[in-house]
């Protein structure tokens, strides 16, 4: 049991931090966005939208970072799995991280096309 709660203790850490920080990055950029006047429609892919700087470039970082929690939450479990010496569960938490990331990369060539 003592394994298990460190393990929740970690997925609990990692999701708070990466949720917190996307969500300030949200904030700060729909802040600044409203503030400075140059919020866009959402006309380009997000990593264009972030290499062009400005509040949109924060809030799209934002919104990268909170779609990215579960990967940094995945690999926490794979490395809590791997000191316990669970190589099923390792196995089966980079399986389903591969299938989230693969998801995510197909979703940032195929979306802007559509």
């Amino acid at each position: 049991m003592g394994s298990q709660s460190v393990l929740a203790g970690w997925i609990a850490a990692s999701l708070r931090a990466g949720t917190l920080a996307a969500v300030a990055l949200i904030g700060i950029g729909y802040a600044w966005a409203t503030i400075g006047g140059d919020v866009r429609q959402g006309e380009r892919a997000v990593i264009r939208e972030i290499a062009e700087g400005g509040g949109d470039s924060v809030l799209a970082g934002g919104l990268l970072a909170l779609t990215l929690v579960p990967i940094a939450v995945l690999v926490v479990a794979a490395i809590a799995f791997r000191r316990a010496g669970e190589r099923r569960m390792v196995a089966t938490t980079v399986l389903v991280g591969a299938l989230l990331f693969a998801s995510l990369v197909a979703a940032a060539v195929i979306g802007p096309a559509i």
